[in-house]
Order: C-alpha cells, then sequence, then structure tokens
C-alpha cells in the first residue's frame, strides 16, 4: 500500500540554495606563542601596508609605460579610412554594421600588438615588476598620488622580492587593460569604440559651425586657441581646422593629447581650479542663444585614457581589511552626508502626505 504523502513535501527540495562558509585559522597554546615570538603577523600586517602602496607605485609604472607606448602610435591609414566611412553611414545594412564591428576589433588588436612588442610589457605582470618600479623610481615618486620618500618607497618594494604572488591577482586585472577584446576597461576599447565615435561626431558638428559662424571660429583662433597651444607647449601653431581632421585621430589616443584636445572644447582645470581661458562649447553657446539657433549641438568631451587619473574609473576601492575599519569609514561617510539624509527624510515625508516640498 502506498504511503500517503503528507502535505508539506511537494514543498520542499524545489530550489537550491547556496551559504558561503567561511573559515578562520586561530593559533592557540604554543602555536599562538611561536606566532608571537617571531612576529609574524607584524610583519604580514606592515607588508600588507605596502602592499597597498606598491600596487599605486605599479599604476604610475602602467600610466606612464601606456602612455609612452600611445605617444609612439600611428594608426593603420587603410583600417582608419574603412572605419570613417563606414562609422558615417547612416543607415547600415547588417553587411556594413558587421565589416564597421570587424574593423574595430582589427584596429584594437593592432594597438594591442603595440603594447605586447615591447620588451617592458611581459615583465610588467612578474617578478621583474619590481626591479622596473626601482629602476623608475623618480620618475614614479613625482607622481602626484605617490608621497612616499624615496627609502620608504624602495623599502616598500624590497617587501615583496620573495612575495610576487600577493600580486597575483592585480596582474590579471592590469593584464585585462591591454586587452584587445570588446571590454569597457581596456585601452583598445577606449580610444577605438568610445573616443574616435566621439571624434568622428564633433567632426561633423565643426563642420556646421564653421559653415554659419565661421567668425566665431577665426575669433577663438586667434585668442584663446593660441593660448591654450602656449599652456600645453606646442612647438608649432597648426591651424585650428586641423584638430578636427581626420589625421588628428593620432593626436587623441594618449591622456595628453586628450587633454589637449578638450581644452579647445571647454574651460581646463588645473589643480582643480577652473582657468579663465573659454573653450568652443562656451562660445557656441553665446551665439546660440543670442540668435536661438538650435542646429549646433555641443562638442562632446573625449573620455578619460584608462588608468590616467588613479582613483577613478579604472580603479575600485579597496576592501576593508577589518569591521572596525567599515565602521569607521560608514561613520565618517554619514557625518559627511547628514544634512542630505534629514533633507531626503524632509522630502519624502512630504511626498507621503501629499504635499511637494519646499
Amino acid at each position: 500500500m502506498k504511503k500517503p504523502e503528507k502535505i508539506h513535501e511537494s514543498k520542499t527540495n524545489l530550489y537550491s540554495v547556496s551559504k558561503t562558509l567561511r573559515f578562520k585559522l586561530k593559533p592557540i597554546g604554543e602555536t599562538e606563542i611561536t606566532f608571537d615570538s617571531s612576529k609574524i603577523r607584524d610583519e604580514d600586517e606592515k607588508r600588507n601596508v605596502a602592499y597597498q602602496e606598491v600596487k599605486k607605485m605599479m599604476d604610475v609604472l602602467h600610466r606612464n609605460f601606456i602612455n609612452d607606448t600611445l605617444n609612439s602610435i600611428r594608426l593603420n591609414s587603410d583600417l582608419l579610412e574603412k572605419y570613417i566611412g563606414l562609422f558615417q553611414i547612416k543607415d547600415k545594412d547588417e553587411k556594413q554594421k558587421k565589416d564597421l564591428t570587424d574593423t574595430q576589433s582589427k584596429l584594437r588588436k593592432e594597438i594591442h600588438l603595440k603594447f605586447t612588442e615591447e620588451g617592458l610589457y611581459k615583465h610588467l605582470f612578474d617578478k621583474e615588476v619590481l626591479q622596473l618600479l626601482k629602476d623608475d623610481i623618480e620618475r614614479i615618486r613625482n607622481d602626484k598620488h605617490i608621497s612616499l620618500s624615496p627609502n620608504d618607497a624602495l623599502d616598500c618594494i624590497n617587501q615583496f622580492d620573495k612575495f610576487t604572488t600577493y600580486f597575483r591577482g592585480f596582474f590579471e586585472n592590469r593584464k585585462n587593460m591591454y586587452s584587445h577584446d570588446e571590454i569597457h576597461t581596456s585601452v583598445t576599447h577606449r580610444i577605438v569604440n568610445e573616443n574616435i565615435p566621439i571624434f568622428l561626431q564633433n567632426q561633423n558638428t565643426f563642420q556646421k559651425l564653421n559653415s554659419k559662424y565661421p567668425e566665431i571660429l577665426s575669433k577663438f583662433e586667434e585668442k584663446q586657441f593660441k593660448q591654450i597651444l602656449d599652456k600645453f607647449k606646442m612647438d608649432t601653431y597648426p591651424p585650428l581646422a586641423s584638430i578636427f581632421e581626420n589625421d588628428s585621430i593620432n593626436r587623441i589616443l594618449d591622456q595628453n593629447g586628450i587633454d589637449f584636445y578638450n581644452a579647445i572644447l571647454g574651460a581646463y582645470k588645473e589643480d582643480n581650479k577652473i582657468k579663465s581661458i573659454i573653450g568652443l562649447n562656451q562660445l557656441i553657446n553665446q551665439e546660440c542663444h543670442q540668435t536661438g539657433d538650435k542646429t549646433i549641438g555641443k562638442l562632446s568631451k573625449l573620455k578619460k585614457q584608462i588608468l590616467s587619473d588613479i582613483g577613478s574609473i579604472s580603479t575600485r576601492p579597496e576592501p576593508f581589511v577589518t569591521d572596525s575599519d567599515m565602521y569607521v569609514a560608514v561613520a565618517k561617510f554619514y557625518e559627511i552626508s547628514r544634512d542630505s539624509f534629514s533633507n531626503l527624510e524632509r522630502v519624502i515625508s512630504s511626498l507621503a502626505e501629499g504635499q511637494l516640498p519646499t
């Protein structure tokens, strides 16, 4: 006789549940005494602090390598011409879309190859990177994100002479920056899939501006443009129009070229202060406001090169080491944001009562 089914049996074992188990090895007895007497934990804590500093120095090394390499690149002219032609077709058919994707892929691979051909490249991800840091320590220390003295910087590096496995995950993360795959965190994607399209869209806007308001461009070229050229210590004074020509794509690959291009479009920043030199966008805005012309849009700024500004989109915040670190960070955030939270509570309360917040 079949055993009757209990009412709950059809409701159990329907879905899998994932659980994370965390274990901790805690020394006790003689082991704890040995740990304390040998100061292993103290050394490991010191090495963890040094780890954060060495990662910063490695990022400076990567950024210098990226800028130096990109500064020497000229993209294949035939590929670039094909890319531009396909990009400018408004209503692309499926074949044209595929051709555009394939051309982008070839350009990314070309840039990737330039990186990998450099002898320095392979050593950025192995134990030799420590020697690279030591050899380039003065240039690295001149970076605004590094505040260590020469001796302290070398001391941090030396702590990892036999511990480069600490950086295994970091190496893999940074290697992705040089990938030719279509990933948003790679240098090749930033150039081919993001900044070149922005450049080409701006090119169309500039041509419209030159056709309708040539006097604005002439006035800008005579004054502000020359000031920007002087600011960036340009040896020659190229015509303003040449900045928006196809050949100038090779000038906007590295961060220095991006900064120069963006300075032309709008007021540039130095030491977090906006300088008085106005860019093309301000002049366009003034003219369109006076004439009511809405046919000319703004020129879009290029995106920063990957890792160009440590602590921005290229890196994630360091994880909390202890619960105490997390509590301190949350408390600081609350102190900074307390007024915002109060205002938000007031707005939500007003809306809940059917009133518009004042």
